[in-house]
């Protein structure tokens, strides 16, 4: 592993690179309004409340069987490195103190019929924005079309805005399912696929992690390496941030 780790930094760089240079077309794309038009925002100055509905892309507690032992987005080598934690630092340099609150709830991808309101309702109480960013997990693609739009309904009788995103791994049948719920909700869609088809930004076996105190581990697990790395996270966080900076609504009264 470590006579391929100078070959792997010079791919990273190159990597990065390309992806700089398209970043500004796909947020001006995505910002431009695939389906809701973009709204400054109001004050600047006043802190948001965000919730991202997600799985374990966005949070993962420690699991010793598939040796994973943090306690945030899985493969993110840090906790300030994963998607959400990033978002956070983003979001606050123009709404200072602002939080972005992390919510597994990957039960939902694998029950759609379970009840939202006694999931996720405490969670969503006083947030300005909710992030529904789930999919990956989802078995019955049947009826995966009605229960993600029940979903966004709730999540708009609770936050003035919501943003939905696309999932990370490419699925089209789950794909068209989000986009119609967007476009039938007049929500923000934002498609994540991309990163994963056309970066290298998942980690490999020997990469090295750290649990929640700190302290180095070596990814052993094929099921940690199906998830965005640091690089990864950090796209994530940016194609979302890219909607959230023209998207975001003042906060709630």
């Amino acid at each position: 592993m470590k006579e391929n780790q100078p070959l792997r930094n010079i791919n990273r760089v190159i990597t990065m690179k390309k992806y700089n240079k398209i970043k500004k077309i796909l947020f001006t794309a995505i910002c431009g309004g695939l389906f809701i038009a973009c709204q400054q925002p109001h004050n600047v100055n006043d802190p948001l409340q965000v919730l991202c509905l997600g799985n374990s892309i966005t949070k993962h507690p420690i699991k010793e069987d598939i040796e994973w032992f943090s306690d945030w987005g899985m493969a993110a080598s840090n906790i300030e490195y994963d998607y959400c934690h990033q978002l956070e630092k983003m979001l606050c340099k123009y709404h200072p103190n602002s939080t972005v609150t992390p919510l597994n709830i990957a039960s939902w991808e694998r029950n759609l019929s379970c009840d939202i309101d006694s999931l996720i309702g405490s969670y969503c109480k006083n947030k300005d924005i909710i992030i529904i960013r789930l999919g990956e997990n989802v078995q019955d693609v049947t009826t995966f079309p009605d229960a993600i739009s029940r979903l966004v309904k709730y999540c708009q009788s609770k936050a003035k805005r919501v943003i939905i995103t696309g999932c990370f791994w490419k699925n089209d049948s789950k794909e068209r399912s989000i986009i119609h719920a967007a476009r039938t909700n007049d929500l923000t869609y934002v498609p994540l696929y991309w990163i994963d088809n056309l970066y290298n930004v998942r980690p490999q076996i020997g990469d090295t992690l750290y649990d929640i105190n700190k302290k180095p581990y070596v990814i052993t697990q094929d099921f940690i390496i199906t998830h965005p790395n640091d690089e990864g996270m950090q796209m994530i966080a940016e194609t979302i941030w890219g909607c959230l900076l023209y998207t975001s609504p003042s906060p709630r009264d």
